[in-house]
């Protein structure tokens, strides 16, 4: 059977078993070995097997579980609220200045959780009964706190991007690196467009009348309460890029970190304990099947020649090589408001990235622009993740409908935050050159 109609019928496949629900671990594992069985015969399994086993006796993996347990024993400690209570008074006089605290807060939060739905549902709880008090618009509270929650998908340590350099074979340092400027970029975008629309509409986003006026002191207390929490981020981050630790053994500091900052704000009880342990066993034991099945199909492809295949069909379409780069952002977007953003990462990167990396384009700089797809994926209707984070949190008068409507703006400012790192990866690549030696 020739490598075309091979290719054609693993895809078909792994496109049929989605549509019919199977779990994407036993359809990429199974088709896996169903097609290596009808290629090469049973002796040939032997060789899925061993690969299976050496994906998962990779070091890196521990980081996964580890930031996962150190982002949901931070997000217990209270740090939003002391975030909240210290933007607020800094921020609220100014137009629109609740939005942008918030903005902010979702930005430092995520460079200190990196997982999905702690940010929307800390600020869903604490910042929009706030705006709704304030007289804020209910739609752009909404998407306010939608699109800001989704920062830590991309602001290290994301473990998005952990599964993404997995799946990929790239540094997650550098990936890590990278996901800073794309972070502090869509941030900037966000906070300029709630600045500059409240500017227009003046019922939008009203000012807060204060009262009495809060001292420098009052002002600052809050703000020392996440010293702690801060230091232990950049120790984090830090070790990874000047080289000292892999992200698996500054993940097991970060945890610490995590826990002595928990034991410190005397929040540390069995609750938190448990509560982050069983976080972190339910995220991590999908997300390690998900690989395993992966690597089987990935496997597969590679022997049918599909990368080459696929490297011939995009060649063969408008704007050159520059088609692999476009087409794939719109497959993944459109995949995005339909599956799982780890399964995207499973389905695709595999198959996309030797491709890319054959016609020349930075794999780093690739794996930025998927990771603010990505990040997309978690507020694009009808399936996006924060959109039901947010409801579940958001009073009983906010329908899921006001909540489909308020996040397109912030769609399109993610879009454009894309189309700028697509058209200018400078900064990217030079920041990464900047860290990572």
């Amino acid at each position: 059977m020739s490598p075309d109609i091979l290719v054609t019928l693993l895809i078909l496949s792994l496109l049929v078993g989605l549509l019919l629900g199977v779990p994407l671990a036993f359809l990429t594992g199974g088709i896996g070995v169903l097609f290596i069985l009808l290629i090469d015969g049973h002796p040939a399994t032997l060789t899925v097997v061993l690969l299976t086993l050496d994906r998962a006796s990779n070091f890196i993996l521990l980081a996964i579980p580890l930031f996962i347990f150190m982002g949901v024993t931070m997000e217990k400690s209270g740090i939003a609220e002391d975030l909240y209570d210290a933007f607020r008074v800094w921020l609220g006089s100014v137009r629109g200045g609740l939005g942008m605290a918030t903005t902010l807060i979702c930005t430092i939060f995520g460079a200190m959780v990196g997982i999905a739905g702690a940010a929307v549902v800390s600020m869903g709880l604490i910042a929009l009964p706030n705006m709704l008090k304030y007289k804020y618009d209910k739609r752009i509270a909404l998407g306010i706190i939608a699109a800001g929650g989704t920062l830590g998908q991309i602001i290290p340590p994301s473990v998005l991007m952990v599964i993404y350099g997995l799946a990929a074979g790239v540094s997650i340092g550098k990936l890590f690196a990278g996901g800073i400027v794309a972070g502090l970029l869509l941030s900037a975008l966000f906070i300029t467009y709630i600045g500059i629309r409240s500017s227009i509409q003046k019922d939008l986003c009203p000012r807060i009348v204060i009262e009495e006026k809060i001292s420098l002191k009052n002002k600052i207390r809050p703000l020392l309460h996440l010293v702690l929490p801060a230091f232990i981020v950049i120790l984090v981050l830090g070790s990874i890029f000047l080289g000292i630790a892999s992200p698996s053994e500054a993940a097991a500091v970060g945890c610490f970190g995590a826990v002595l900052s928990a034991l410190v704000r005397r929040r540390l009880n069995w609750q938190v304990i448990r509560s982050a342990a069983l976080s972190t066993i339910r995220v991590n034991g999908m997300v390690m099947w998900v690989i395993f099945g992966a690597t089987c199909f990935g496997t597969v492809f590679a022997r049918v020649g599909g990368p080459e295949i696929l490297r011939s069909v995009f060649s063969a379409l408008p704007f050159g090589d520059w088609s692999v780069i476009i087409g794939t952002m719109l497959i993944v977007f459109i995949l995005g408001m339909f599956l799982d953003p780890n399964m995207i990462i499973i389905i695709v990167v595999p198959i996309v990235v030797p491709t890319v990396a054959s016609l020349g384009f930075d794999p780093i700089w690739f794996g930025i622009l998927f990771a603010i797809n990505l990040q997309m994926s978690f507020i694009t209707p009808p399936f996006g993740y924060s959109l039901f984070y947010l409801k579940g949190v958001a009073p009983p008068d906010v329908s899921i409908a006001d909540i489909y409507i308020s996040v397109w703006p912030f769609v399109a400012l993610q879009a454009t935050g894309m189309i700028i790192l697509m058209i200018f990866p400078q900064p990217v690549l030079w920041f990464v050159d900047l860290v990572i030696r």
